[in-house]
Formats: C-alpha cells, sequence, structure tokens
C-alpha cells in the first residue's frame, strides 16, 4: 500500500504543472505547446477546466454574429461536423449556468479558437501519444514515417520482380 502511494506521489512530482490551478486557469493552452507534456495531463487540464467554465461557441459562430461570417462553400461533411460540434458543446454547457462565463483575461473568441486548437492537436497527437502519456518528438514521429516508407519500398522491389 505505501508503495502505490510513493509511485503516486512520485508521478506527480514529475509535473511541472499544477493540478490544483487546472480549474481556474487555462493552462492547457501552454501544455499543448510544450513537447514534453503528457497528452493525459493536458487533457484532463482542458476537462478540468471547462468543468468550472462554460465551453465557447466555435469561432465561426462568433465571427458570424458580427458580419464576418465565410462566404466559401463547405462540404455536407463539414456541415454535419461543424453541426455535430455545436450540439456537443451546447450538450457540455447544459445545466452549468453558473459557471464562469470569463476565461482569465482572455476574451471569447480568443478562448474559442484556442479551444479549436486544442481539439485539434488532441487528435493529432492521439496517434503517438505512448502508454505512459508521453507524445513522441517530432525526430521519433519523422523515424517511424522513414522506417515505413522503406518498408513499403522493399515491399513493392519484392512485388515488382515476380
Amino acid at each position: 500500500m505505501l508503495g502505490l502511494l510513493l509511485i503516486g506521489v512520485a508521478a506527480n512530482a514529475q509535473s511541472k504543472y499544477n493540478q490544483s490551478d487546472f480549474k481556474s486557469k487555462p493552462i492547457w493552452i501552454s501544455m499543448m505547446n510544450d513537447p514534453n507534456v503528457n497528452y493525459y495531463e493536458a487533457v484532463e487540464a482542458f476537462n478540468v477546466y471547462f468543468s468550472k467554465h462554460l465551453m465557447p461557441r466555435i469561432e465561426e459562430e462568433e465571427m458570424g454574429k458580427e458580419g464576418y461570417k465565410a462566404t466559401s462553400v463547405k462540404s455536407r461533411e463539414e456541415e454535419e461536423r461543424e453541426r455535430e460540434e455545436r450540439e456537443e458543446i451546447a450538450a457540455a454547457n447544459k445545466g452549468k449556468k453558473r459557471l464562469k462565463k470569463t476565461y482569465e483575461g482572455i476574451n471569447r473568441l480568443e478562448m474559442a479558437m484556442a479551444v479549436k486548437k486544442f481539439k485539434q492537436w488532441m487528435l493529432t497527437e492521439k496517434s503517438w501519444v505512448q502508454p505512459d502519456g508521453r507524445v513522441l518528438s517530432e525526430q521519433e514521429k519523422q523515424a517511424i514515417v522513414d522506417k515505413q516508407q522503406q518498408e513499403l519500398q522493399e515491399i513493392e522491389r519484392k512485388n515488382g520482380k515476380k
């Protein structure tokens, strides 16, 4: 039992982020830009922060309110994805009337853009996350891609000789 407690303390000691700040500060913004961040800790920081703050609307909706609506033609899939995201945000905010509507010195549009960037970061980095939460470095990612390309070329050479 004591060993598990020590392991937990050691794991928390390795984090350079104060988890008690997750509720009050948008630490997840700087975490996504930290190459040494623990992916799971960053996602936790995001989720904890928005358990106490309203999720902002996406920036296209905010810009549309002010007459800056983009005139580009969107595909049906893009429209559906945006509608699903709006519904997801509305569901996440349902029943959260007492939550904070301010974002510690960040305006709503900037926060909405940061949320969108964080969600994109989560999607792009998820496949590179190790079991311990470490995200592979750019060099490690490139080494994997290079190895896969080399293996593919070898397969193509073998198949071309048949």
